[in-house]
């Protein structure tokens, strides 16, 4: 967005430096505007008596103008001297336009000139940063986990993110509207004490207020297409986690929808950054990598669990000091356990503090991220039990209905009916993400076993249902389906019924 701000004013500031001012001088001649009402409108600040309503449509001689440039003194040809206002003899835009738009022009360019090249360069660094790690992804020098997320997962976590109320669209309006409108008050004051130069000191000010304006519907925009983006639980989402210790400096890599967060790993984070430790200038040092739980009434720990992240918690060494950032990252319900098991195999690369299930658990504090990292021990012993734990399904029958729609039967160890219904369209990954948020509230693994003795989530995530499960179709199922409770449970009985729409 600065990008493309700084030059359109640095466009508009040299015309307007180019355009505006009163190319006038004594002697010459104009005339006033023909409308007596909007002469009267022009003039309110001045005042307009009956010879200033008898001026207009005639050609005056400018005499002189005002020491503010707020009117000009003008001969009528009766030799009457007026003060009419230089709109009213049409210069729109005076010496304040002028010399605020030398200013914003000479603004715009100077941070063009700071900005322009340390963008370059973080550009190449970027380039060269990703063909450094593509290279080593096809050497085989790396640890890749990769995940595809169903569309509701990505949905989850788009609206947790992006969406209305998200955390991202609650910090663009941070400190507002004190932030928007502050510095405008500053340069008000100085309006009082230099009431000479007030017009550029205006200009100033309008021009702060509509940067930071422009730059929180900038931001606002940005939200809303990345919400809108992933707002479709259709859609299915990708997200790669790798690590490459064999590098001379090990680096941590997360990609995910067209985003990339690299980080150094050098170990626990020292309370002072020896110096030359790394060449680059802007750097950010993996601090904790945590998975916390998403409940459904957000702060009620008690509430169902219906999904996860991965927060990231970097830092970086600035004014002598560490800064702490945090960035989190969707995963899959479904895959889950399995993320968690190789995150612990590889919790030295990740610096991975375990498994949070409960708000107090989560890592916030800044100083908390900087201290050495817990044992293996200690964080398989803090595992919450439900996680080690599993519940397998078996897959019943697998019935057509109309419209496309599938009903599955499910069986569970204890002899319990559940019955879950899909469209023949959706990915495998869908069905794993009901299966492990409506079957299990506690974070419980959940494996669907097929009559083959497959798994459902050994599948390939993408594959449609209607092929993935077209050797246990049976014949097309006929008649309507009552609705289950709003709890998703038919009470009174073993049978229960999930239905999503």
């Amino acid at each position: 967005l600065p990008l493309v701000l700084l030059p359109t004013v640095a466009v508009l500031g040299f015309f307007a430096w180019g355009s505006c001012g009163f190319n006038t001088s004594a002697g010459q001649t104009l005339q006033v505007i023909s409308d007596q009402g909007l002469l009267r409108k022009m003039q309110e600040g001045i005042g307009c008596e009956e010879a200033c309503r008898a001026a207009a449509g005639q050609v005056v001689t400018v005499l002189r103008f005002s020491a503010s440039w707020d009117y000009v003194v003008v001969r009528l040809p009766s030799g009457v001297e007026l003060d009419l206002a230089p709109e009213a003899l049409g210069l729109w835009c005076g010496p304040g336009w002028q010399v605020g738009g030398l200013v914003a022009a000479a603004m715009s360019c100077g941070c063009l000139v700071i900005c322009g090249p340390i963008v370059a360069l973080l550009v190449m660094s970027y380039q060269r940063l990703r063909r450094e790690l593509q290279a080593n992804l096809q050497d085989g020098h790396a640890e890749v986990y990769h995940m595809v997320l169903s569309g509701r997962a990505a949905q989850h976590f788009s609206t947790m993110v992006y969406g209305p109320g998200g955390t991202r669209r609650a910090k663009i309006f941070m400190l507002f509207p004190f932030l928007d409108f502050g510095s405008p008050f500053v340069i008000y004051i100085c309006i009082v004490f230099i009431p000479d130069a007030r017009l550029a000191l205006c200009i100033a000010a309008a021009s702060m207020i509509a940067s930071v304006l422009l730059v929180r519907i900038g931001l606002c925009l940005y939200c809303v297409i990345r919400y809108a983006r992933r707002a479709s639980p259709e859609q299915t989402a990708e997200i790669s986690i790798c690590a490459f210790p064999r590098n001379q400096r090990p680096k941590v890599c997360i990609i995910y929808d067209q985003q990339m967060l690299v980080c150094f790993n050098i170990g626990d984070l020292p309370a002072v950054l020896p110096a030359n430790t790394i060449s680059m200038t802007v750097v950010s040092f993996l601090a904790r990598t945590q998975l916390i739980s998403c409940h459904e009434v957000r702060g009620d720990d008690a509430s169902p669990i219906v999904g996860w992240n991965l927060k990231v918690a970097y830092c970086v060494w600035a004014e002598n000091k560490w800064v702490t950032h945090w960035k989190s990252f969707p995963v899959d319900p479904a895959r889950l356990h399995e993320l968690q098991r190789w995150l612990t195999q590889h919790r030295d690369l990740f610096r991975f503090q375990g498994v949070a299930v409960r708000s107090a658990e989560v890592i916030i504090n800044p100083r908390q991220v900087r201290q050495p990292l817990q044992v293996a021990n200690d964080i398989e012993e803090g595992l919450p039990e439900a996680l080690t734990q599993t519940r397998v399904f078996t897959l019943s029958h697998c019935l057509a209905q109309n419209s496309g729609r599938l009903r599955l039967v499910l069986l569970s160890l204890a002899g319990e009916e559940y019955s879950l219904e899909a469209t023949s369209a959706d990915p495998v990954a869908d069905l794993c993400f009901r299966a492990a948020t409506l079957l299990e509230k506690q974070g419980r693994q959940v494996k669907i076993v097929l009559p083959n003795g497959q798994t459902l989530d050994s599948l390939d995530p993408k594959m449609p249902l209607q092929e993935a499960l077209k050797e246990f179709l049976d014949s097309p199922f006929e008649g309507s389906m009552q609705l289950p409770p709003d709890d998703g449970l038919r009470t009174g009985a073993s049978k229960r019924m999930f239905m999503w729409e």
